[in-house]
């Protein structure tokens, strides 16, 4: 993992062309497989901290929880053998299925708080870098903290009932009648939110809904210039792709994704917020992405009934 002077990790051209090919399919987010790049690099992560000098008694305790999860026996795994415990903890993260690595990560994490339990900073810094990762590499799990148990848990960002009525069939339908700039920028909006960078992904929704309106337009015939998106949806309703009373609904929804940018960037920090996606910032963002989702959804719908 390469390091700029800003602290950033460096993404070379081969990540690059990954993060385009996932746009250019649809969703950037995954949730039933762990990209290679990400394993790796949360597995490095963990050989990193528990790599630590007297940090070996803590991989052996995660091992042991994960011998008890996996059910598998004792001597599944070299807790004392000549690679160390760390080895073995890294090689049994680097090869399990997805669900047992996230359950493993889980378990990770509780290690690392039982390691730095006088040093709740270093704990929480430490998975602040865990969680950048997931950002980074769009897995669709975040640690969320269990109040009622004290520890974190591997969540889901979303909704998984709304995310195959939305998200999936936003991008079933745009994929379906090639509107491309459509699905383009609601693949970037989707991959903004992942990294935390709230107003961009609402910037990008608005351009996912404008586009929208414009391969409709182009669908009907209908010609346009450089109108505003309250222009682009009166040609929408003129054309009778959709019902006059809905203008004040769609006039709404605009004005929250030209306004919510610039009000979430004049807030210092928010803009470029957490990649834990929460807070007020995160759930607003989200919002606009289902709104949009289901927007973009709908108008297709309606131009197909046509």
């Amino acid at each position: 993992m390469t390091i700029t002077d800003e602290g950033k990790r460096r993404v070379f051209f081969h990540r690059r062309q990954l993060n385009e090919e996932r746009a250019a399919q649809g969703d950037p987010l995954v949730f039933d497989v762990i990209p290679r790049g990400a394993r790796l690099r949360l597995v490095m992560l963990v050989d990193k901290y528990f790599g630590a000098s007297g940090a070996d008694g803590y991989a052996q305790g995660v091992i042991r929880n994960l011998r008890i999860e996996f059910e598998r026996p004792a001597e599944s795994y070299d807790l004392y053998g000549s690679n160390g415990p760390v080895y073995e903890l890294c090689d049994l993260l680097d090869r399990a299925a997805p669900p047992r690595f996230l359950s493993g990560l889980e378990a990770v994490a509780d290690g690392f708080m039982r390691m730095h339990r006088k040093k709740p900073k270093t704990y929480n810094a430490i998975l602040s870098e865990f969680q950048a990762v997931l950002a980074e590499e769009y897995v669709g799990y975040r640690f969320r903290w269990n109040s009622n148990e004290n520890h974190y848990n591997i969540e889901r960002i979303d909704n998984p009932h709304l995310h195959a009525e939305i998200v999936d069939r936003t991008f079933e339908l745009t994929g379906k009648h090639a509107f491309s700039g459509a699905q383009h920028a609601y693949s970037e909006a989707r991959g903004h939110y992942s990294k935390g960078e709230f107003a961009d992904a609402i910037f990008k929704s608005g351009k996912a809904y404008e586009s929208a309106l414009k391969a409709i337009l182009d669908k009907v015939g209908q010609t346009y210039d450089k109108e505003s998106a309250a222009a682009l949806a009166q040609l929408v309703i003129d054309n009778g792709v959709i019902s006059t009373r809905l203008q004040t609904f769609l006039a709404a929804l605009r004005n929250m994704m030209t306004q919510g940018p610039n009000t979430l960037r004049n807030q210092e920090g928010i803009g470029h917020g957490s990649a834990d996606l929460v807070g007020p910032e995160a759930s607003l963002a989200n919002l606009v992405l289902n709104l949009t989702g289901s927007l973009i959804v709908f108008l297709v719908e309606e131009w197909e009934r046509k």
